[in-house]
């Protein structure tokens, strides 16, 4: 009889993590769920590319090209540094493509926490539950960024997995994930930094050459994703092009969007207070503690380095609140009760329902795609097949081709990729588009090759006047949502298609 006890408490205790994983997910899924369920579309732009992208990847197999980026380096030569992430996208892209992202969304942010999550509980810090609710609301553009179709959030889930490898010290299967990092996301320079962090942790323990293991096991795993690589060699230089131009850009007349850009220091602060609080409380507590074990020290370190990036550019608010929390739940949740724990997380709780208001008013606020299907719409039915669309924003790309993949366009994804092929029409493109050049378009045919323009009706007031004023535009089409303008002949009506247009000679990325 007492046997039979004992193995059903063993049971019982084997049960008890299962149902608290779950409980964890369940939170993280409603959560998520709800967010994305405020919006009838995607959230922000990048997602209707990344989700129209995996739908052509499951029809046409392997993607060497962009020929919809007509004037970028991409229209001969791409080099997909979200590879594995579009792969990860195909069995959302079976019917409905928007409900397929948002769906994507809830499930690859899940995973994020439940990632967090468990890297807790097994680094023995008490309250699990109530931290990776503090780190997952501790910001509210972390909240607002995640809720993005975007390959953040699988990022996040990899790192703090290999946090957890450095902790545990599984070489093999820090390999192996640092491996499947570099096939999805090319800031995998990021882990680098993280074993680094873990090898400075335990040479402050005396660890010796043995501290040094995990910066060896991933800086393995990085050049073995390098080289075994559909894109090598070429993925060696693309990744210092792309490092040059998110870092070192500065072309006077060149700007990135708007999330390479930092936030004003006092908005970063009130809007991620809780993460602050935690930090704050994290380092006046150090005096008080002897010695911190090596991924006490690799968290502090990580959590540093990641505040340091959020101060030069926004988007790594992606990362820095986690990490934060972490480095405190490793630092004071080891050390406080369960109870303590939990009573942070309740005074903290006002702080957190402000950053969940916030990052659901930024989410509803989302660019809504049907303002452009009735223009993207008219200009399929009325344009030949791969004709360029003259359009005024490199950010309208997304949603262009999302609507209508039979039309090429000027430039999206960044406007560096159109300045790097040819820096004077990116010049003469920017010029047109912000009203600077009276009767565009005859120049926009003979130097653009485009018949069409779209414009956008909450933006470029300039370019649309000039347009107005022009004889040789005429308004085809218009709803709520855009313009759209033909380039248009007195006599002749219509001009024809060019058939023939010099473009100018294409730099890869890899170059």
């Amino acid at each position: 009889m007492t046997g039979k006890v004992a193995r059903g408490g063993a049971a019982y205790e084997e049960l008890f993590p299962v149902a608290r994983y779950c409980l964890a997910g369940g939170l993280l899924l409603l959560l998520f769920g709800w967010l994305q369920s405020l919006p009838p579309g995607l959230v922000e732009y990048d997602g209707y590319f990344h989700i129209t992208f995996s739908r052509l990847l499951r029809e046409q197999g392997f993607i060497d090209k962009l020929p919809w980026l007509h004037f970028t380096i991409h229209g001969d030569h791409f080099r997909d540094h979200h590879l594995l992430w579009h792969y990860l996208l195909i069995p959302f892209t079976w019917g409905d493509l928007i409900q397929g992202g948002k769906l994507a969304v809830v499930l690859f942010c899940t995973a994020a926490g439940l990632s967090l999550y468990h890297l807790l509980r097994q680094a023995d810090v008490k309250g699990p539950l109530c931290w990776t609710a503090l780190a997952i609301l501790s910001s509210a553009p972390f909240l607002y960024r995640m809720s993005m179709l975007r390959v953040q959030s699988v990022s996040l889930a990899l790192m703090l997995f290999v946090f957890h490898c450095c902790r545990k010290r599984k070489g093999f299967l820090l390999l192996l994930t640092t491996l499947f990092f570099v096939w999805t996301y090319d800031a995998f320079v990021l882990l680098l930094v993280i074993a680094l962090c873990f090898a400075i942790g335990g040479a402050m323990n005396g660890q010796g050459r043995e501290a040094w293991w995990p910066l060896i096991w991933v800086g393995a795993g990085v050049v073995v994703g390098m080289v075994f690589n559909p894109y090598f060699p070429n993925n060696f230089s693309s990744l210092l092009y792309n490092a040059q131009r998110s870092i070192f850009l500065n072309i006077p007349t060149m700007s990135l969007g708007n999330e390479w850009s930092p936030y004003d220091s006092w908005f970063m602060v009130k809007s991620s207070l809780p993460a602050f609080i935690l930090l704050l409380t994290t380092i006046l507590a150090l005096p008080l503690i002897k010695k911190l074990p090596s991924d006490e020290y690799a968290g502090l370190l990580i959590n540093i380095f990641f505040l340091i990036l959020l101060m030069k550019s926004r988007r790594f608010v992606e990362y820095w609140p986690v990490f934060s929390v972490l480095s405190a739940a490793l630092v004071l949740g080891r050390r406080l009760s369960g109870r303590t724990s939990l009573l942070i997380f309740l005074l903290l709780v006002p702080l957190m329902w402000n950053n969940i208001t916030r990052a659901s008013e930024e989410v509803i606020d989302s660019p809504s795609i049907e303002l452009y299907r009735g223009a993207a719409h008219w200009l399929g039915t009325h344009s030949e097949q791969d004709e360029v669309i003259f359009h005024a924003d490199w950010d309208d790309f997304p949603f262009l081709f999302f609507c209508n993949q039979k039309n090429r366009y000027l430039v999206g994804l960044d406007p560096m990729y159109m300045y790097t092929l040819d820096s004077g029409k990116y010049l003469r493109f920017r010029e047109i588009t912000r009203g600077k050049i009276e009767h565009p378009a005859a120049i926009i045919y003979k130097e653009f090759g485009c018949r069409f323009i779209f414009l956008d009706r909450r933006e470029h007031r300039g370019f649309f006047d000039q347009l107005e004023r022009d004889p040789e535009a005429k308004r085809v089409f218009e709803d709520d949502g855009a313009y759209v303008y033909a380039v248009w002949d007195a006599k002749k009506g219509l001009l024809a298609a060019p058939t023939t247009l010099t473009v100018p000679k294409s730099i890869s990325s890899d170059k």
